[in-house]
């Protein structure tokens, strides 16, 4: 079972305040079933708590404050709960997730194509290969 946080974070404002004395601290968010903040002194990172049926605890990584905000934070939560209420495992709705994201091959050919644009409208003639 997943430890107890007495600290609780509803608003960005508590977020930014949250804080830890040398050790690890878990806050738990208002409005968001299972999502945890954990502060450490390496920084803040969200967390997902969750328990299958007949399994023990689990806990997954949602990213690190503030790439990931509140807002997206408790977004995610919500989808992984859900995904737990209907007896799926939130780590393979977060793998399904990822595949949609876009990899560093499209995103290098994207980059390549815009630039490779603007040097022909520039008048160089030679193109990237």
């Amino acid at each position: 079972m997943p430890r107890s946080a007495s600290r609780i974070i509803a608003t960005e404002r508590d977020l930014k305040r949250a804080a830890t004395d040398g050790g690890r601290v878990e806050y738990r968010v208002r409005g968001a079933k299972n999502l945890v903040l954990r502060v450490s002194p390496s920084g803040k990172a969200w967390n997902f708590d969750y328990c299958l049926p007949q399994r023990k605890w689990r806990s997954i990584s949602l990213g690190r404050w503030p790439e990931v905000d509140l807002e997206h934070a408790k977004a995610d939560a919500l989808k992984l709960t859900l995904a737990v209420r209907d007896g799926k495992d939130p780590r393979m709705v977060l793998q399904r997730l990822a595949r949609g994201a876009m990899t560093f091959r499209s995103l290098a050919s994207i980059y390549i194509a815009d630039h490779e644009t603007k040097r022909l409208r520039q008048g160089r003639n030679t193109v990237w290969t």
